[in-house]
């Protein structure tokens, strides 16, 4: 199908119109068969009837709005033409016309939708780089909503294999900001598709309608982290009721960013433990799985980490380590100047409620909400300045215009807690994550251990607190 300009510019002024959506405007175009002639006869008709007529934009202002996408590289792509995808027309409120920026011939290759916490944690983000590789090197497109977390780690993994990102807002509003490096790179090796007219701004409203999108463009959605009130959750279940595969990842019963998708394994998602748990359901053999390693996920470079992450490092499910207690190793026969940190009395397992994906709060069940709604730092090796050598030092206090160093630690400790789980991870690749160094991690990694916050494992690892 072939349309003229003339007919783009009229269904972007009907699709646009104040009141219209997706089920009237697809009766209103089998009505009058063009988008052309409804807006010639449909004020007549409406008049006729007694009712409000219809304020359609002006024709200038679409004109524009085409101008401005042209000029960012994209375009608008219209249902019923040979690059919209099919699959999004089995879906009962699909848009008509979307804003497309990239690579359109993503759009006629199978998709999997890869979601879950924006707070992800270390083990959550290297598990979907992990699952998005191996996804796309069996030939699926990775679509998510490019949010931080879980979704920004699927987008990273699949930008050689091929990535698609649905934004809430217009094409061209990058949110979250943190994400430009991102959003840039999507344009040029992937897709980005908008419901929504350039410049609109990102609001909470918008992203149940952009969710309906990652879902129904996708043959499958896989949740890999998701607290009990998490978003992902309206993914899940919008989902399950366009007919597609629902997938879930496992985590600890400890772990708050896993009370959604065990709630979702309950409900009925395919448990995911490895790749091949996807590809069975569509009887695709994992061939890709037989290529080399897949390469590890990108972390901030602090200089100092040779480790291979735990990406590179053999599979295990998300939380999935035993419970019981890890064994310590033999306490040093060195002299020191204190004893060993993990030989000092232990308060009560202090709350991991400070993440922002607590579990603390469980709804009725997800699928029914509304859419509208290492080298690691030896602890006999001191860092190499005390944080109370330079107390007497005038130099040491900070400026009127430096942050105090309580409020730097204050926002590591944060950062550690957000990225940590019950499944042990390496101390430098944690370091790596959250921006630190090691003479910054140590003395807040022994303070977290002393409340009992966190568990030290041989080799290096580190977790939450069980």
């Amino acid at each position: 199908m072939t349309l003229s300009r003339e007919e783009k510019i009229a269904r972007l002024r009907l699709w646009r119109t104040p009141k219209i959506g997706p089920a009237t405007y697809r009766t209103l175009m089998t009505r009058f068969g063009s988008a052309l002639d409804t807006l010639e006869r449909l004020p007549e008709q409406v008049r006729a009837a007694g009712r409000p007529v219809p304020k359609f934009p002006e024709a200038g202002k679409i004109i524009a709005e085409i101008e401005a996408l042209h000029k960012l590289g994209g375009r608008f792509i219209f249902s019923g033409a040979p690059e919209f995808p099919d699959i999004l027309t089995h879906i009962p409120d699909a848009p008509p016309i979307l804003a497309a920026l990239g690579r359109l011939e993503l759009l006629q290759r199978p998709s999997i939708a890869i979601v879950g916490s924006r707070n992800a944690s270390l083990n959550g983000k290297n598990l979907t780089h992990l699952y998005a590789q191996a996804l796309g090197q069996a030939g699926f497109v990775i679509t998510s909503g490019m949010a931080k977390g879980i979704d920004a780690a699927a987008h990273h993994a699949a930008l050689a294999t091929g990535t698609l990102a649905i934004v809430a807002g217009g094409i061209d509003v990058i949110y979250p900001r943190e994400n430009k490096g991102l959003y840039d790179q999507i344009a040029e090796q992937g897709l980005i598709l908008a419901e929504q007219p350039l410049h609109m701004p990102t609001s909470a409203r918008l992203f149940p309608l952009r969710n309906r999108l990652v879902s129904g463009l996708s043959k499958g959605t896989l949740v890999v982290e998701a607290n009990a009130r998490s978003g992902s959750l309206i993914t899940a279940r919008l989902a399950a009721e366009q007919g597609r595969e629902v997938f879930a990842v496992p985590g600890s019963p400890l772990e708050g960013r896993a009370a959604g998708t065990n709630d979702l394994i309950k409900q009925g998602a395919t448990l995911v433990t490895r790749v091949e748990d996807i590809l069975d359901v569509f009887d695709i053999l994992p061939v890709a799985l037989s290529q080399p390693p897949i390469a590890p996920m990108p972390a901030p470079s602090t200089g100092r980490s040779s480790q291979p992450p735990i990406a590179s490092q053999p599979l295990a499910p998300a939380d999935a380590v035993s419970w019981s207690p890890a064994p310590q190793p033999p306490p040093s026969t060195a002299r020191s100047p204190q004893p060993p940190i993990v030989s000092q009395p232990q308060p009560p397992v202090a709350s991991a409620a400070s993440s922002a994906d607590s579990a603390s709060q469980v709804p009725a069940s997800p699928l029914s909400q509304s859419p509208t709604s290492p080298q690691s730092q030896s602890p006999a090796s001191p860092p190499s300045q005390s944080p109370d050598s330079n107390r007497s030092q005038p130099s040491a206090r900070p400026s009127p215009q430096a942050k105090p160093v309580s409020q730097d630690l204050s926002a590591l400790k944060k950062r550690i807690l957000e990225n940590l789980s019950h499944a042990p991870v390496p101390i430098d690749d944690l370091t790596a994550e959250c921006e630190g160094t090691a003479a910054q991690m140590q003395p807040v990694l022994a303070d977290m251990e002393i409340a009992g916050l966190i568990n030290r494992h041989p080799g290096g690892l580190i977790s939450l607190a069980a």
